[in-house]
């Protein structure tokens, strides 16, 4: 809907499909949505193709912020060096390395102090909290300030 003229949009050579490219990639947002309005049929095609690139982002979003959390941390409790259902043994790693809450038991994760070690020495060991406290505001304020301003949102959102 880009060509107004029959003969080009008919011709459908490569120049003129990179034409429609040109004029598409040189429009803004609001005049696309505003040129739109006249074209109920595409409106409804750009609005199916916006929200599957939306989620589309959003999946590559949440797989490398899973990438990058599970390369930064050993998940697998069998190789731990500590026994991972004592709070005394896992504080005492946690404090070590934020990066061991991975480790712990399941139910220790829902250990306040537990976890704010682990924050305090690795925002990222946020994501191995319990749901319970992965919400809780003064851990997530601990994370951001330990994160820093510029790396906060790869460190501590999920």
């Amino acid at each position: 809907f880009f060509l107004y003229n029959e003969e080009l949009r008919e011709a459908g050579t490569k120049s003129f499909r990179a034409l429609n490219y040109v004029e598409l990639e040189a429009l803004s947002r609001e005049d696309l949505f505003h040129l739109v309005q006249d074209f109920p049929t595409e409106r409804v095609y750009i609005n199916a193709f916006r929200a599957l690139f939306a989620i589309l982002r959003k999946v590559r979003a949440i797989a490398t912020a899973k990438r990058r959390v599970s390369s930064v941390f050993v998940k697998d409790p069998s190789k731990a060096a500590f026994n991972v259902d004592d709070l005394g043994e896992c504080y005492a790693a946690v404090k070590r390395s934020g990066g061991d809450l991975a480790l712990c038991a399941e139910p220790l994760r829902d250990n306040y102090e537990l976890v704010q070690a682990a924050v305090a020495d690795r925002p990222e060991a946020l994501a191995f909290a319990s749901s319970r406290l992965r919400g809780d505001a003064a851990l997530a304020q601990v994370a951001i300030a330990r994160a820093g301003d510029k790396k906060w949102r790869d460190d501590v959102l999920p």
